[in-house]
C-alpha cells in the first residue's frame, strides 16, 4: 500500500506515543534537535530526520535517520544507564517496525534495513546522549493508469488524445476487480461447505470447554499457593538482613535478602551462596563496620585487589558484587 511521508510519520509518531518511556518525539532536521529539546524538556526523546528519498519500479524508500536521546548527568553517574535505555528504545523501534507496524499503522512495508545503531554524547548544550539508528522503509507503488489524480483530459492543439481513466480498458484496478469476483465466487463454495463442518466441530468444543474448566478449577488451589511461594520469596529477597556482630565464617545467602549488615569483632571469613545472575538482580551488597582492623576473607571469585576503593576498617564500608558467572564477580566499594 502507498503511503505519503505524513502517514509514515504518524505511524512512527503512534510508536513515540504508546511506549512507555518516550516522553516526546519530534520531526525535522539534526540542526533542529537542540530548539526542539529546548521546547519539549520531557525526556526520553525520539527525534526523526529524513535523510533521502528514492523512486524504484514498485518501491519508493524513505531513508531516516532516528535519534533517541536522554539526558546524563554532569558527574556521568547515569551514563551506563541511559545509553542502555535509549538503545533498548530502538530496539524496540526496530521490532515495531519489523513486526507490528502493517497492524497499528494500516501500512505495508516490504523493506526494513536498520543493522547498526552509532552513539552520540555531549551532542547540545543540555548534555544529552543516546543513539541513531538509520533505517529504510519501502512503501509500495501501484503502477496503474488509474493511479494518478487526474480529471479527464482533452487533447489540446497539439493533438493529445482525449481519455478518462473508466475507458481504459487495460486499467489494471478494472482488471484486478474482475479476477477477484471470480475467485470470491469459488471460495462461497467452499465457505458453505465449511460451515457443516465447523457446525459440527462446534458440539466437540463444547464438550472440550466442560472439560477445561474442569481442570481450570482443579488448578486454582495450585495456582494461588504458587503466587502465595512467589510472594514470599520476593519480599524475602527484598529485605535487608543484618547479622549483628559477626567473627569466623560467615556464610551469606543471597536468596534470604539483597543486602546483609555486619560488625566485624574478629576477622571473618565470606561465603556466599544462591548467588543472582547479574542479568536478574544488578547489585548484591554488604555493610560492614569494625571495631577493628580485622582481615576480611572474600569467596572465590571475589578479588579483595579489584574492590576499588579497598575496604577501611575505620569507616563503614558497603562491597557491592555482580555476579558475571562462573564463580566470577564483578566488585566495587563505597565507604562513608
Amino acid at each position: 500500500m502507498q503511503q505519503t511521508l505524513n502517514q509514515i510519520l504518524q505511524n512512527l509518531t503512534y510508536f513515540a506515543d504508546a511506549h512507555t518511556q518516550v516522553f516526546s518525539s519530534g520531526f525535522g532536521f539534526k540542526s533542529d534537535i537542540n530548539s526542539f529539546v529546548n521546547n519539549n524538556p520531557n525526556l526520553s526523546c525520539l527525534f526523526f530526520e529524513i535523510t533521502g528519498n528514492t523512486f524504484n519500479t514498485n518501491t519508493q524508500d524513505y531513508n531516516f535517520r532516528i535519534y533517541c536521546l536522554d539526558a546524563k548527568q554532569k558527574d556521568n553517574n547515569n551514563l551506563q544507564d541511559v545509553l542502555s535505555d535509549t538503545s533498548q528504545i530502538l530496539v524496540d523501534l526496530r521490532k515495531y517496525l519489523i513486526n507490528v507496524f502493517e497492524t497499528n499503522g494500516a501500512f505495508w512495508s516490504d523493506n526494513i534495513n536498520s543493522n547498526s545503531s552509532v552513539p552520540y554524547t555531549n551532542y547540545t548544550d543540555d548534555l544529552l546522549i543516546g543513539w541513531s539508528l538509520d533505517i529504510q522503509i519501502s512503501s509500495g507503488l501501484l503502477i496503474s493508469d488509474c493511479d494518478i489524480p487526474l480529471g479527464p483530459v482533452t487533447g489540446g492543439g497539439g493533438g493529445l488524445p482525449s481519455f478518462n481513466c473508466d475507458l481504459i480498458v487495460d486499467c489494471s484496478v478494472i482488471t484486478n476487480i474482475e479476477s477477484n469476483i471470480t475467485s470470491i465466487e469459488s471460495n462461497i463454495t467452499s465457505i458453505e461447505n465449511n460451515i457443516t463442518l465447523i457446525e459440527n466441530d462446534l458440539l466437540t468444543i463444547d464438550a472440550t470447554i466442560d472439560i477445561i474448566q474442569d481442570a481450570v478449577t482443579d488448578n486454582q488451589t495450585d495456582i494461588t499457593a504458587i503466587e502465595t511461594t512467589l510472594l514470599n520469596n520476593q519480599t524475602a529477597f527484598e529485605a535487608i538482613k543484618d547479622l549483628g556482630d559477626v567473627s569466623g565464617t560467615v556464610d551469606i545467602d543471597w536468596s534470604l535478602a539483597v543486602k546483609y549488615k555486619m560488625n566485624l569483632t574478629n576477622n571473618i571469613t565470606l561465603t556466599f551462596s544462591n548467588y543472582s545472575n547479574y542479568e536478574e538482580t544488578k547489585v548484591q551488597g554488604l555493610e560492614i563496620t569494625s571495631n577493628g582492623a580485622y582481615v576480611v576473607t572474600f569467596p572465590v571469585g571475589v578479588d579483595p585487589i579489584e574492590i576499588d576503593p579497598i575496604l577501611d576498617m575505620t569507616k563503614t564500608n558497603y562491597p557491592s558484587f555482580r555476579y558475571l558467572g562462573n564463580t566470577l564477580f564483578q566488585s566495587q566499594n563505597y565507604i562513608r
